[in-house]
């Protein structure tokens, strides 16, 4: 014989379901008939109703603030990055990629025309470029907008046939490809709408190690009427951020 006796309150569990709107109209009628006569069930209501509007700010509060740092720090990568990469190009003597940067990396807000991110080799990771989450990074009405294009495709200056390709494709002027191929650790941006190599954008391979640095091209060439190819060659495994020269600085 059962001899325990039934409370005579709502339950935690019941409350909360009430309060988060998973119980049924006929479920929530009771709820509110019942606490309309119990002030203890009541007060236990108020104080459920009022710890989920607080988590629920908290937690959007908390993706903001960690979503504004996660952009800061992309931000704050790029610039550093740049100047990196013009001192690179200074101790080269290649004097007009050393004045594009400086240009570009003291701008009043440093942004980039197109920008990317490379997973490339790393311990537990695929080999990808990803396209999303980099809009911090990207000037007003960027020009490039990438998508994923089928492989495999065999590219120029690749060592096989292009099984192990990743390619996004991007639509305007100039068209630019981008293939990441994993055996041979290296990353090739080819351009369609370039009368010449020294006319297209720079682009610029920045690791997300602070303690790297930036990678300029290893090689630019003409391979037909109005296209280029860049390539970087012996990319170390890491993550990167690609990014492309904006059409104007300011």
């Amino acid at each position: 014989m059962n001899t325990s006796k039934k409370s005579p309150h709502l339950s935690i569990e019941k409350i909360e379901a009430y309060v988060d709107a998973r119980l049924s109209d006929k479920s929530a009628a009771v709820v509110e008939q019942h606490v309309s006569e119990c002030d203890q069930c009541a007060r236990l209501l108020v104080t459920t109703q009022k710890c989920a509007i607080l988590l629920d700010q908290w937690t959007a509060k908390s993706h903001g603030e960690v979503l504004k740092a996660y952009n800061a720090k992309l931000v704050d990568r790029m610039v550093n990055g740049l100047k990196e990469a013009g001192e690179l190009a200074k101790s080269k003597r290649n004097v007009d990629w050393f004045e594009r940067l400086s240009t570009w990396g003291s701008a009043s807000k440093v942004r980039a025309g197109a920008a990317l991110r490379i997973i490339l080799n790393v311990p537990g990771e695929a080999t990808r470029i990803v396209t999303e989450g980099l809009e911090s990074l990207l000037q007003p009405n960027p020009r490039w907008q990438f998508s994923y294009e089928a492989g495999p495709i065999r590219a120029r200056g690749t060592g096989t046939g292009g099984a192990d390709l990743t390619i996004v494709k991007s639509e305007g002027a100039p068209e630019v490809e981008v293939f990441v191929e994993s055996d041979a650790q290296q990353v090739l941006v080819r351009m369609k709408g370039v009368d010449q190599p020294k006319m297209a954008p720079l682009v610029v391979l920045i690791p997300m190690n602070q303690d790297e640095k930036p990678k300029l091209p290893d090689h630019i060439s003409q391979v037909g009427p109005q296209a280029c190819e860049i390539i970087f060659k012996d990319v170390e495994p890491g993550k990167y951020t690609l990014v492309v020269e904006p059409t104007q600085l300011g």
